[in-house]
């Protein structure tokens, strides 16, 4: 690896304990931020992203959704943050990685992601003081604090208080006693005898509601003998993500420890949106069209509804607009948050493109077989590598593969030029490129290239030990074959390569088996190794004829199948004779024959002559 691509990092080595998620609290995400307020031309650009457009005659506008802070795609430009420039796919070390920026929300808004468990932790805490419903006093709570998973700790929680109706009133001054079992509870020693009984919960005592979620939205039903009924003093009503909030900001960090959260990686506040980063341009480039005009990413779009939407409740707040006015803002400010995070929601229209094509957002780009994960981190597009149709050929040994000759003409074997070799490397590199076996590049010593197609005279080139020709496949050459999806270790085996004609992969229909293979329009991926020990490990660890015993049984994972058991069968029977002609005709594909033909057991005349 060139160290020049690469800079290794001064730090110690340490080994990896634990990996801890956890939720950026609105403090983390203004602190990671780059969009700050800042002064440009005397006139003060506010903090956050605050302007829809991208772009105003070719310059990206500050404090738009295309700020130079936050990096840029323009290989002509510099990042306002780090200074650095944009190589695009052929990345350098000292390249800019994009920077977040931010958009403050006019209002308080439900993350979709979050809002069932927004939910949950609503059943299981106070309406009006924000204290969770039950205490050490309930031996199922004792037990909910001796679950060390937060998430199944917040679920037996749910189930204990989803069905209570009105926060129990208590004892303030005992409320020390109470927070002593908590902790025990907390560190597994508590049992029936020490817990607390003379205790009161230190409850308000206010009448509970229930809530229910309704699309992106939560609905709360106050009860029927509750007064001062909060909000438009509905019995049934939508719950504001502001309230939500409220409440939340008043749990204390031993109740949020109680509800599965830590306080310190997670908070229940933290799960509503009051500010959303903003990804760098990397993820969402935009391309130049006709010079002047541009193409924008779809996230970019969502992004500007957002701030479309966000600006216009801003407005109708400031001009102290009528309830129901606001609300539709708030609505269409949540509808965009929504499907900037997922844009495929049961029962909610999609975010689309003028076109009427579906915006592909956050979600969609994660998700799936085309997604990130398994599209781009744990499926990549690789080189030397081959894919065709495989078809049988029961005249190759398990261990072979047949490759195409035009296969093995564009893929190569570097290989480097010793006193043992030097007359074999001369003879590829005078067949060159378009003649197999031949040779297609040489790399010298200081890395330079020599492609062969432009060299006239290619037997007059000299050779020198240590550079590297890189020739074609050829006969014997070790390759890994694999057959997705690759669901054992036998589903990728190493093979000897055997050059043939037309545009098949050929295998032996024994070694199926392992690879789960048919003929009925199957492809299978062919890998060339690129080091003498890939090589190595290849022939030595991956051969097929190592992994004929599978671990996963102890017991052969191929065997003979189809016209070969069938001919063995017949073969062997005592009734059967074979006339003379087919004998010599089998033993000629004998390759180990010596040449002698052994006496027959039974000579039986042959009645039709």
């Amino acid at each position: 690896m060139s160290t020049s691509q690469f800079s290794y990092s001064s730090a110690r080595l340490r080994r990896v304990e634990y990996l801890q998620f956890g939720v950026f609290s609105p403090d983390e995400v203004r602190q990671m931020s780059v969009t700050k307020q800042i002064k440009v031309n005397d006139r003060i650009i506010p903090d956050g992203i605050t302007r829809p457009e991208t772009f105003i005659n070719g310059q990206p506008v500050i404090g738009g959704i295309g700020d130079p802070r936050m990096g840029t795609c323009d290989f002509r430009a510099r990042c306002k943050t780090c200074d650095c420039t944009y190589s695009g796919s052929g990345a350098k070390v000292n390249d800019c990685p994009g920077h977040f920026g931010h958009i403050e929300l006019a209002r308080p808004m439900f993350h979709v992601g979050f809002i069932k468990i927004c939910k949950q932790i609503l059943s299981c805490i106070c309406f009006h003081c924000s204290k969770v419903l039950v205490d050490e006093r309930d031996h199922r709570f004792r037990a909910a604090m001796r679950q060390k998973n937060g998430q199944r700790r917040l679920k037996m929680v749910y189930e204990i208080c989803k069905n209570k109706g009105m926060c129990e009133y208590g004892d303030e001054s005992n409320m020390e006693k109470v927070q002593e079992g908590w902790n025990l509870g907390l560190q597994g020693g508590i049992t029936n005898e020490q817990a607390p009984k003379d205790v009161g919960h230190g409850g308000c005592g206010g009448r509970l509601p229930k809530y229910r979620q309704v699309g992106i939205s939560l609905q709360v039903e106050f009860p029927e003998t509750m007064e001062d009924i909060p909000g438009s003093g509905d019995k049934k009503q939508n719950l504001p993500a502001d309230k939500v909030l409220s409440i939340f900001k008043n749990i204390t960090d031993a109740d949020c420890i109680a509800l599965g959260f830590n306080p310190r990686w997670a908070r229940p506040d933290w799960l509503i949106l009051t500010l959303i980063p903003v990804p760098p341009p990397h993820v969402r480039p935009s391309v130049a069209i006709d010079g002047a005009a541009r193409g924008e990413d779809d996230l970019t779009h969502n992004l500007a509804s957002i701030v479309k939407a966000n600006l216009a409740l801003l407005n109708c707040v400031k001009k102290g607009e009528p309830s129901h006015i606001i609300s539709q803002f708030e609505q269409l400010l949540q509808f965009n948050l929504s499907t900037f995070v997922n844009n495929e929601q049961p029962g909610l229209p999609q975010a689309q493109q003028k076109s009427g094509k579906p915006l592909k957002t956050m979600r969609q780009r994660l998700r799936g077989k085309e997604g990130r994960i398994r599209g781009n981190l744990m499926g990549k597009r690789v080189d030397f590598s081959a894919r065709t149709v495989i078809t049988a050929d029961p005249n190759l040994a398990i261990d072979q593969v047949g490759v195409p000759r035009s296969i093995a003409m564009n893929l190569t074997v570097p290989e480097r030029v010793t006193p043992f070799n030097m007359v074999l490397m001369h003879q590829l590199i005078s067949r060159g490129p378009l003649e197999h076996p031949g040779a297609k590049y040489i790399i010298r010593e200081d890395g330079n290239r020599i492609d062969l197609r432009y060299i006239k005279s290619k037997s007059e080139l000299a050779l020198k030990c240590g550079w590297i020709v890189e020739r074609h496949l050829r006969d014997d050459d070790y390759v890994l074959f694999n057959r997705q999806p690759s669901l054992h270790k036998m589903s990728i085996m190493a093979h000897r390569v055997k050059v043939l004609d037309w545009s098949t992969f050929r295998l032996n229909i024994s070694v199926t088996t392992p690879y789960n293979a048919d003929f009925d329009g199957d492809e299978m991926n062919l890998h060339v190794p690129q080091s003498m020990t890939a090589r190595a490990e290849a022939q030595e660890l991956m051969s097929v004829h190592k992994n004929i015993i599978t671990p996963q049984r102890n017991a052969p994972v191929m065997g003979i199948v189809q016209d070969s058991l069938l001919g063995v069968q017949k073969f062997t029977k005592r009734n059967i004779f074979v006339e003379k002609d087919l004998v010599m005709n089998m033993l000629m594909w004998v390759y180990t024959w010596d040449g002698k033909v052994p006496t027959p057991a039974i000579l039986l005349p042959d009645k039709s002559q």
